[in-house]
């Protein structure tokens, strides 16, 4: 009788949150040039958060993502990588981001900005 009981118990607990990030992807961000990145350039740092925004209406791109820190758009996550990232924003899954190196040369922009997504789990 004891033993039902403790295990009708440990079928109702809640399994344990964890809080250690899951990596989604890691990739440089497109379009740097064109957005705010260029005037923002000097207050980047390495592991700075940044805010993923679903764009479902762009034009060019059925899945983008805008990368923003500091409410200010850096450009976007790339394609074909931004599909699931994407996916798990239109589910309200909070992904977030975080830069994880800056190229030192201010004018390089193609490769200029590496990031990781993830989520908390």
């Amino acid at each position: 009788m004891i033993n039902a009981i403790s295990t009708s118990a440990q079928a109702t607990a809640r399994p344990p949150r964890f809080q250690n990030p899951f990596y989604l992807d890691r990739s440089f961000i497109k379009s740097l040039a064109y957005y705010d990145y260029p005037y923002v350039y000097r207050s980047l740092s390495v592991g700075d958060p940044l805010t993923l925004k679903r764009e479902p209406n762009n034009q060019y791109d059925e899945f983008a993502v805008g990368v923003h820190f500091c409410g200010r758009k850096l450009g976007y996550w790339p394609s074909p990588e931004n599909k699931a990232i994407a996916n798990m924003l239109d589910r309200e899954i909070p992904v977030k981001g975080k830069i994880i190196s800056i190229h030192p040369n201010r004018e390089e922009v193609y490769e200029a900005l590496s990031v990781e997504a993830f989520v908390k789990i």
